[in-house]
């Protein structure tokens, strides 16, 4: 009995952190670094979050990597395009520019100060780095 406990409970958490607070923008598009490194993650756990609150509509990168036809269709015909990128490596920018999807703004945690391998993520981290986002985007249309 405690296991169905669980299961409701962790299925109800799930469809409650993703589902979107407001209607997204499909016009304006967050893609981000999924990356093994922290920074990468917390890239990741960003451009989620955006798409949770409406911002913005959360494209995959590996999905535009393999060539999935909605994600590139959907990335090609936004307005602007918001890439979120863990560390100087850039791996994300490399493959919009390799597929040829335009990049209208580009964040790179570790331009921030945050260091890979290093980067604690508290729910601080996540919301100076989101606020750091936001300013990157068009203004919301009404």
């Amino acid at each position: 009995m405690v296991g169905w406990a669980i299961v409701v409970f962790l299925l109800s958490f799930s469809l409650m952190n993703s589902t979107p607070k407001k209607q997204v923008d499909p016009s304006i598009i967050v893609i981000s670094c999924s990356g093994p490194a922290d920074v990468g993650g917390l890239a990741d756990r960003v451009a989620r979050r955006l798409a949770r609150e409406g911002v913005a509509q959360m494209v995959g990168c590996t999905g535009i990597n393999a060539e999935m036809a909605s994600a590139i269709q959907a990335a090609q015909n936004a307005d602007f395009v918001l890439l979120i990128d863990g560390c100087s490596n850039n791996c994300a920018k490399k493959c919009m520019e390799n597929k040829k999807i335009p990049v209208h703004a580009h964040l790179c945690l570790t331009d921030l100060g945050f260091v890979k391998g290093r980067t604690p993520q508290p729910e601080e981290v996540l919301a100076r780095v989101c606020n750091a986002a936001e300013r990157l985007l068009p203004a919301r249309k009404q």
